[in-house]
């Protein structure tokens, strides 16, 4: 499904407000969007400095490779495995190479105060605050600064069409409903909450085995191949267990 660019403001009203009523009358509507929007869209700080997501954190779901290549700026070794939920053998085998910067090296990288965006195929410097800051990055701005990159990356060319939808939600809620529930109640209260058990989902899924499958140099066809078939099923059911298993609750 694809929207005609003119018609995004009207369908992410007419979005917004079915997201309002399914609020107002009790019901799901499976609007899936990212919690991050909830956050964004009905933070009780007053501005941006007081929003309560921490973006950089949030920069490893929508840009591992800018996450890991800008976490030098800030976070020692555990820290990145820490945050990457990875062990320190397994941080060492996929990244052995990393490292965080010195002093020195952030000096020497010469970072603004600003993101360097694609507008129609040219590059555009967006400051990344309001007055922008004269001084370079250093080592000691690390935090603040990325959280103000991370920020932008992740929410800069859609913010307006962001705007658009919590508005049209706000226009069937009012804002101090809204405020009365947290963000992550919010983002359960739109999608709904999944309390199946793996080994209560398992049996309604149907798995079907794609090409050929290895019966030894036998014949497929026949007891040989269906049993070969049984298996080869069997076998992907028990990954797909495994890999449900290691899933959180909100995956």
């Amino acid at each position: 499904w694809s929207i005609a660019p003119e018609e995004t403001a009207s369908v992410l009203r007419a979005v917004g407000r079915l997201v309002g009523v399914a609020f107002v009358s009790g019901h799901t509507c499976g609007f899936a969007i990212h919690t991050t929007f909830w956050q964004w869209a009905f933070s009780r700080a007053a501005d941006t400095e007081g929003e309560d997501s921490d973006y950089f954190s949030l920069l490893r779901h929508f840009d591992r490779a800018q996450f890991i290549q800008r976490a030098r700026l800030l976070y020692s070794r555990q820290q990145l495995a820490d945050a990457l939920d990875m062990t320190q053998d397994a941080l060492a085998a996929s990244l052995p190479d990393w490292r965080p910067l010195s002093d020195v090296e952030v000096s020497a990288l010469e970072l603004t105060w600003s993101y360097d965006a694609a507008v129609c195929g040219a590059s555009a410097s967006v400051p990344l605050a309001p007055l922008g800051v004269a001084k370079p990055v250093t080592t000691a701005d690390a935090k603040e600064y990325l959280q103000l990159w991370s920020r932008h990356h992740i929410l800069g060319c859609v913010e307006p069409l962001l705007a658009i939808l919590r508005d049209a939600i706000l226009e069937v809620v009012p804002m101090a409903a809204i405020l009365l529930v947290e963000p992550g109640e919010l983002a359960e209260l739109a999608v709904g909450i999944c309390d199946w058990s793996v080994e209560e989902l398992l049996p309604h899924i149907e798995v079907v085995v794609v090409g050929e499958v290895d019966c030894n140099g036998l014949t497929r066809t026949g007891n040989n191949a269906s049993h070969a078939l049984k298996m080869a099923t069997s076998k992907l059911v028990d990954w797909l267990c495994d890999v449900l298993n290691d899933f959180s609750a909100a995956q």
